[in-house]
């Protein structure tokens, strides 16, 4: 079975899923209980843009409980990080 990324909308907590190409994925996010989305493709950085230099750490990194801690964040500031 193919393994699809999927990443919550709104805290960005994400997690491999595998299900087949006609099934889908419905669950909500373990971090916030948020809608998670399949993810169809990922980005390129460039050479300078090394995770040591990045704000926060990259999505596929973060657990749960800092998914929450992202959530609850966003919501208090009004969605400014």
């Amino acid at each position: 079975m193919p393994l699809y990324l999927y990443v919550c909308e709104a805290c960005g907590f994400s997690m491999d899923v595998s299900h087949g190409l006609s099934e889908g994925f419905s669950e909500p996010c373990e971090g916030c209980g948020g809608v998670m989305r399949k993810n169809y493709g990922t980005i390129q950085l460039s050479a300078g843009a090394t995770p040591s230099r990045m704000k926060e750490r990259p999505v596929e990194e973060i657990t749960p409980e800092e998914a929450v801690r992202r959530h609850q964040k966003l919501s208090s500031n009004n969605g400014v990080a």
